[in-house]
């Protein structure tokens, strides 16, 4: 597939992840209830893109539906948990990727992402109904540290499913993963490999000469004739 296509196909990819983010987003805006897992949706939404490892394009999705969820709910306050979390989350995940192996950077790196999108929504928005009712039953003020402690293990969890699901989705669309998706690289094989030698040639075996005719050659004959 060619390089035109194949951005084609991403942008389409894209374009499909940012409608249902924004859609799952809105519905989370107006609901009274279930924000969290309508958020939570709108970040699988944004896997899409990944499945054909396509992580500008996710990075595409994610700013149309942040731009456009702002217009839809009409109140900034109300994407800001999409903006600053749900939704910056598969784009740090695809970041991370480049240290998979090496957890001791990828988990402070998202450790931080939370600590920082938490005290911005705590700054700008409050700690939520939730987390307010569950303080209220322990007779107690939201203390920042807790839900910041708390939150920082149940958010790596989450991640991790989120890794989990992405997995699954690539396993499920491995034939689109194959067809539209860059295209792995390839060992050399021992044609190619021959082909890039310039000294191939040389250290390449001989082929078989054919046997020389047992004959005389002209001078021989004429001596035999003389």
């Amino acid at each position: 597939m060619n390089k035109r296509k194949r951005r084609t196909f991403t942008l389409t990819i894209s374009a499909l992840a940012a409608a249902l983010a924004l859609g799952f987003l809105t519905l989370a805006a107006y609901s009274p209830f279930g924000n969290i897992s309508l958020l939570a949706l709108s970040a699988v939404a944004l896997l899409l893109p990944l499945t054909i490892g396509q992580g500008y394009g996710c990075l595409l999705a994610y700013i149309a539906a942040g731009g456009l969820g702002v217009l839809c709910v009409g109140n900034p306050l109300g994407v800001l948990p999409f903006v600053l979390l749900f939704g910056l989350q598969p784009v740090i995940m695809a970041l991370a990727e480049k240290w998979k192996n090496k957890w001791y950077i990828s988990l402070p790196v998202k450790a931080l992402h939370f600590n920082l999108a938490l005290w911005g929504i705590s700054v700008l928005y409050g700690f939520g109904n939730t987390v307010n009712a569950l303080f209220a039953q322990l007779n107690s003020e939201p203390i920042y540290w807790v839900i910041a402690v708390v939150g920082t293990l149940l958010w790596l969890c989450y991640d991790y499913m989120m890794q989990m699901l992405l997995r699954w989705l690539k396993r499920r669309l491995h034939k689109v993963v194959a067809r539209y998706g860059p295209a792995p690289k390839q060992a050399p094989t021992q044609d190619t490999a021959a082909a890039e030698d310039p000294f191939a040639e040389l250290s390449a075996p001989s082929e078989p000469t054919p046997p020389e005719e047992n004959t005389k050659s002209k001078e021989e004959k004429e001596e035999s004739q003389e």
